[in-house]
């Protein structure tokens, strides 16, 4: 939940393509998050305020504490460039994880307080909500094949370049297809990580009356980074360090005409949180 969470933040600042981006943030961030919240049950009116409170105060600590990193993320993104390393893009995404944790631990002390005014019935909203949620994803990943799933990574790449500026020629496309080869398909691990997770999640909500709920729930939401076993993990490192290849390939390889599209759309990013904090 957390993580969706933002990732939905994170993601429609950095690659939205006009000035909505700028309005939602500003009048529209938070109520977006309060639907996303009540999806997950049927919260009492008392609940629903402490949400948009909640959701009000995350805004405001998002907008003083972490939009000036984003804008400093974006810079040193914007300077990567023909000696660029696979282990460059593993030090920007150590960064992003850690702007991560800071909503996570944001959070933490609300879920907490949350969870306190949950009853019964909520609990189990709740749970039905995460496992309807990995259903749908188990029906998504039943009509793709494994050539399908290929195919898909390379689409997606190369739309998530094009949201950078920077459309692919047809050896940068081949540069994606070779190693899209190597990508392992760990969406079913990936489901049953979480499939197990929530149930940990849900045991503990089942014993908020436990004077050890507070430590109990606080150590295991700070510990979603680390779901999933061993074999998982390892799998998923794995993918991610080939995409982390793949990226330095493609980024070594712009001409300068893609280089300077590439430079002004990370501008335009900028431009657009420096907007926000003007305002």
């Amino acid at each position: 939940m957390l993580k969706k969470i933002y990732l939905l933040v994170g993601l429609t600042l950095i690659t939205s393509c006009s000035v909505v981006g700028e309005w939602w943030y500003i009048n529209r961030l938070d109520s977006y998050l309060n639907n996303y919240f009540f999806e997950y049950a049927n919260f009492s009116n008392e609940q629903k305020d402490f949400i948009r409170s909640t959701t009000k105060e995350y805004k405001i600590w998002h907008f003083e504490n972490e939009l000036p990193k984003y804008i400093k993320v974006l810079e040193d993104i914007r300077e990567l460039n023909k000696n660029i390393s696979s282990k460059d893009l593993q030090d920007l995404y150590l960064r992003g994880s850690v702007l991560f944790r800071s909503s996570n631990n944001f959070f933490i002390p609300r879920m907490i307080d949350l969870s306190k005014r949950l009853n019964e019935k909520q609990v189990d909203q709740i749970e039905n909500h995460f496992e309807e949620i990995l259903v749908k994803r188990e029906k998504v990943i039943q009509e793709v094949d494994k050539e399908i799933f290929k195919k898909d990574i390379i689409k997606n790449s190369t739309s998530g370049f094009k949201r950078l500026g920077i459309r692919l020629n047809s050896n940068q496309k081949r540069i994606i297809e070779k190693f899209s080869h190597s990508i392992q398909d760990i969406r079913k691990e990936s489901i049953e990580a979480q499939r197990f997770w929530n149930k940990g999640l849900v045991e503990i909500l089942r014993n908020r009356k436990n004077e050890e709920f507070d430590e109990s729930l606080t150590e295991y939401l700070r510990g979603v980074e680390r779901m999933g076993g061993r074999d998982y993990k390892a799998k998923d490192e794995k993918n991610r360090l080939i995409f982390f290849e793949m990226t330095a390939d493609i980024i070594s390889s712009l001409d300068k005409n893609q280089n300077k599209n590439y430079q002004k759309r990370i501008d335009y990013y900028i431009y657009l949180i420096e907007k926000i904090l003007d305002s």
